[in-house]
């Protein structure tokens, strides 16, 4: 990273980490939030934890962990190819390894926040989720320009204190329906793969193929929360959707 950025990014940093930098920056977009964000904003002030989007359309939501990687400006291709898009949680320290791969990501779809390090969330007082998703969220935000509002915790670990702090910066913790595999996919499905993983690729295809001849699309987390919102019930943890 170069100097003027880390500048940039501490600057940033700061900002987050106090919460004065919510909804600072825009998607770009004359018209202001997109319906996603506005879906994704309502959800996140609710304290709510998305495992799946609403059952009663024809979208399902794929997800990428882990990268940015080697494979990650291929995944992009080829959801292009079958006019797909997904969604990718990045781990921050891996921002600045892989030349192209963010603008990648971004143009296939959305980004989240997969912490730095990739660190479970258990392990982690105040200052390492400031350290952990704080930093993320701003270098993502200046690389990409974009409000960064998801996050996902790595192995799928939550906690109170990181749902407070997520809460706090605005975003919206998402899970997922299905891990790894293209079975059980159903209308609303949040879908877990790595891409750091080689078989993702090959996998991806034969997901993206099925679901072309089943007739459901695949969007990104926001899209598919603003077009097939889920129905929220609480758990002994809080808010969450159901996926039944």
């Amino acid at each position: 990273m170069q100097y003027g950025v880390v500048r940039r990014v501490v600057a940033l940093l700061a900002l987050v980490v106090t919460g004065t930098a919510s909804g600072a920056v825009t998607d770009g977009s004359s018209h202001g939030r997109s319906a996603g964000e506005i879906a994704v904003s309502r959800l996140a002030g609710y304290g709510a934890v998305v495992y799946c989007g609403g059952r009663a359309s024809r979208l399902v939501a794929l997800t990428f962990d882990d990268g940015p990687s080697v494979n990650t400006q291929r995944i992009a291709a080829t959801l292009h190819r079958f006019h797909a898009r997904g969604t990718f949680f990045l781990v921050g320290e891996r921002l600045r390894f892989w030349h192209g791969a963010l603008r990648a990501a971004a143009s296939a779809g959305a980004i989240g926040d997969h912490t730095w390090t990739h660190r479970s969330l258990r392990k982690l007082g105040a200052r390492g989720l400031r350290a952990e998703i704080g930093r993320t969220r701003a270098a993502e935000i200046v690389s990409t320009g974009r409000r960064i509002n998801l996050f996902r915790p790595p192995y799928g670990v939550r906690t109170r204190r990181g749902a407070a702090y997520v809460r706090a910066l605005g975003m919206l913790q998402v899970l997922w329906d299905v891990a790894d595999s293209g079975t059980g996919i159903r209308p609303g499905s949040i879908v877990l793969l790595h891409e750091t993983h080689a078989e993702t690729l090959p996998l991806l295809r034969r997901i993206l193929r099925d679901l072309r001849r089943r007739g459901l699309r695949a969007v990104t987390v926001p899209e598919l929360l603003a077009n097939a919102r889920p129905r929220l019930t609480h758990d002994a943890d809080g808010l969450r959707s159901d996926c039944r």
